[in-house]
């Protein structure tokens, strides 16, 4: 049996108490990839977002 990823989610969210909402350290490797995820998340958490991702070239992608 596969575990369903977003059911799972979903029961953690209605668990969080929305007047103090859980702190949650993100990893994204770029803006593309991490939008969505930030955009559904940040009504339930309070997030930093950590960028880490040594693949982008040529260097002066990450100005």
């Amino acid at each position: 049996m596969k575990i369903n990823y977003q059911k799972e989610l979903d029961m953690i969210i209605n668990g969080i108490d929305a007047a103090r909402p859980p702190r949650l350290l993100l990893h994204a490797c770029c803006a593309p990839c991490s939008s969505y995820v930030l955009e559904y998340l940040a009504d339930y958490f309070d997030i930093t977002v950590y960028y880490y991702n040594p693949n982008i070239s040529p260097e002066d992608e990450f100005v």
